[in-house]
């Protein structure tokens, strides 16, 4: 389990949250530790549409939305900015290294 401390992870991404994986892990992330979330993928509309459910289930926390292609280096720096972790749950076979 992650904890927010003074050194420890505060903002994690989840990539890829389209699918199942990237559904859970948010879930879990919100339920289980107090670090800010950043819900990414490369359709923005998906993404909006997420981050008003998980708004609506935890309207307490932090919960913010990016939109990054995972083939895009540049968009995905973008993203990574200012955040601690990067969970990559994107189902691209070419963009998982």
């Amino acid at each position: 389990m992650i904890h927010r401390t003074n050194n420890v992870i505060k903002k994690i991404l989840i990539l890829g949250r389209y699918g199942g994986v990237g559904k859970s892990i948010s879930k879990y992330l919100l339920t289980y530790n107090d670090s800010e979330i950043t819900i990414c993928g490369h359709k923005e509309e998906k993404v909006r549409d997420f981050d008003l459910l998980l708004r609506r289930k935890f309207p307490n926390r932090h919960i913010h939305e990016a939109t990054a292609d995972a083939t895009d280096s540049t968009s995905l720096l973008r993203a990574f900015s200012e955040i601690n972790l990067v969970v990559v749950a994107t189902s691209t076979p070419g963009s998982i290294e």
